[in-house]
């Protein structure tokens, strides 16, 4: 069964991807129904489906996926940078997405436990099975950790998408979706980006997502058409 929410999870994510990419670049409005899922209001976030009919119980446990990470495909570190040092290798890109998943789950497991939520591996009553991810990921100034790297101004840090399944842990069955993207702080005037700064604007964004999913797991109830 674990097997076959992984081939299901994996699925899902490739139709987001597919839905969110063609919606950013055609303009196109965002459907009322996403596989059965009807979009309903929400202050939270940017975009939530929620399947008609769901009735959650009282919620006590949460099992969670480890968050999946893939870069936007418009995003191209080196295109710019000539010198081999500057630029970013297979390996930092891994090292990227790898530290970026680590950060929204650590975040998550935190805001979770400190909202009284257990976090647990297999199936109890009660239980909401999440599979986070973290799409389109744009990093303005990303930072190779090189010796001698030239000092990066920018604007802004960049931006990245949220989407998350919910699933009931028991049937697997497909219960919401919610969608929403983050940019980096809008500085106003140029400042330095480096690994640092990045990570902290990563981190913020991040728990702020942590946080609203523990306000809105009781709101996902009432949501619910």
């Amino acid at each position: 069964m674990k097997a076959c929410w992984k081939i299901l999870s994996i699925a899902g994510l490739a139709g987001a991807l597919l839905l969110l990419v063609g919606c950013a670049s055609t303009g196109v409005n965002v459907p009322s129904e996403w596989d059965g899922l009807k979009r309903v209001p929400s202050r939270n976030v940017d975009q939530l489906f929620v399947l008609p009919g769901t009735q959650l119980g009282p919620l006590q446990a949460v099992i969670l996926e480890d968050t999946k990470v893939s870069f936007d495909r418009n995003w191209n570190p080196n295109r710019s940078q000539r010198g081999l040092s500057r630029q970013l290798s297979q390996n930092d890109m891994d090292r990227i997405r790898r530290e970026v998943g680590e950060m929204m789950d650590a975040a998550l497991r935190q805001e979770l436990e400190r909202g009284g939520y257990r976090v647990v591996t297999t199936a109890e009553a009660d239980t909401l099975h999440i599979a986070p991810a973290i799409i389109n990921l744009y990093i303005t100034a990303p930072d190779t950790r090189s010796a001698g790297r030239s000092t990066i101004w920018v604007m802004d840090a960049g931006r990245m998408t949220l989407f998350m399944e919910f699933r009931d842990a028991y049937s697997h069955r497909l219960i919401a979706r919610a969608v929403d993207t983050r940019g980096g702080t809008s500085f106003g005037q140029m400042q330095v980006a480096n690994s640092a700064t990045n990570s902290a604007e990563a981190r913020r964004a991040t728990t702020a997502w942590a946080r609203t999913l523990v306000r809105g797991l009781d709101g996902l109830k009432e949501a619910t058409p």
